[in-house]
């Protein structure tokens, strides 16, 4: 067998290998891929609320966290002022 006769067959298998994927995989890989889809969906339906609870206590601790910024300014300045005097005579 010469070379051109096996490029030639090679040539037609990967034709043929083509159209049998076409023809018998290609519908019952895009049934997977639709069930797939389905079941991924229902499962982002299904953990929504999970989510919903995450975002409230994220914005619960954000919110912690900006108060206490705030009181820990406040004393911090309060501590200043009172040892002020003290900087000033050194």
């Amino acid at each position: 067998m010469d070379i051109s006769k096996a490029m030639s067959l090679i040539k037609d298998t990967s034709k043929l290998v083509s159209q049998i994927y076409e023809d018998l995989a290609q519908p019952g890989v895009k049934q997977v891929g639709i069930a797939l889809e389905s079941v991924l969906g229902l499962s982002n339906t299904l953990l929504l609320p999970l989510r919903l609870i995450n975002e409230k206590s994220n914005e619960i601790f954000k919110a912690n966290m900006n108060k206490f910024r705030k009181k820990w300014r406040r004393y911090l300045m309060k501590e200043l002022i009172k040892s002020l005097p003290n900087w000033v005579y050194l």
